[in-house]
């Protein structure tokens, strides 16, 4: 039987040659396939145990990224949380998220990205009009997808050891205008409609850089 991870990296690239360089434009179908091949992926498959990391508890502990395999199309990574730690309020301009809890749990909080004011040809987040999403919390083996406009700007919280798998299509990259942009919490909503103000990364969330242990990716 093919690997999960094999099996979801061929239909990405199938997914990317009939769908453009960036293959943004997911229609809602693919979307949902992608999201099944991404809810198969497990966290033995990529090398993550909870055991190593549920050890190093009374120690200085902060995000660890791990890098899973990247094209110029998509990239798949992990994120492992200790309890109570924080991803910031970031955005995915012009992406497609999809993030899978390995194991774990997160609270998820996230706002869907409103158009701007149309005053300029490009927008330039320093400002974001924002409708806010219901708080969720996503448990072992929940997929969670972000749309170029839905829930784009989210955070995450762990609330104990977590670990999740993350692919983007198409990944960040600021020559191409997807840059990572960092948001304070909202000003006071009118009506359900908020705006959220960049700034930069806090100086509070640093990620620290993990070997990656598990299957090939063929990348």
């Amino acid at each position: 039987r093919m690997k999960a991870l094999r099996s979801l990296v061929d239909a990405l690239r199938r997914v990317v040659e009939t769908g453009g360089a960036n293959a943004v434009a997911l229609d809602e179908r693919t979307v949902s396939s992608v999201a099944g091949l991404v809810r198969n992926i497990d966290a033995p498959e990529l090398g993550v145990l909870r055991e190593n990391y549920e050890r190093r508890r009374g120690r200085e502990v902060c995000v660890e990224y791990i890098a899973v395999g990247e094209c110029e199309q998509f990239s798949m990574s992990v994120f492992v949380l200790p309890p109570n730690a924080c991803i910031p309020l970031h955005d995915h301009p012009n992406m497609v998220v999809f993030s899978k809890i390995l194991w774990g749990e997160l609270e998820l909080h996230a706002y869907d990205l409103l158009p701007d004011d149309g005053s300029s040809a490009a927008r330039d987040y320093s400002t974001v009009r924002v409708r806010p999403r219901d708080p969720r919390l996503l448990s072992s083996g929940e997929v969670a997808v972000t749309a170029q406009t839905l829930g784009n700007v989210h955070e995450f919280r762990a609330t104990q050891w977590t670990a999740v798998f993350d692919l983007l299509i198409p990944p960040y990259n600021p020559l191409e205008g997807r840059s990572c942009h960092y948001f304070g919490h909202p000003s006071p909503a009118q009506g359900d409609i908020s705006t959220l103000r960049r700034t930069a990364c806090p100086d509070w969330f640093y990620t620290a850089r993990g070997e990656y242990r598990g299957e090939r990716t063929g990348l």
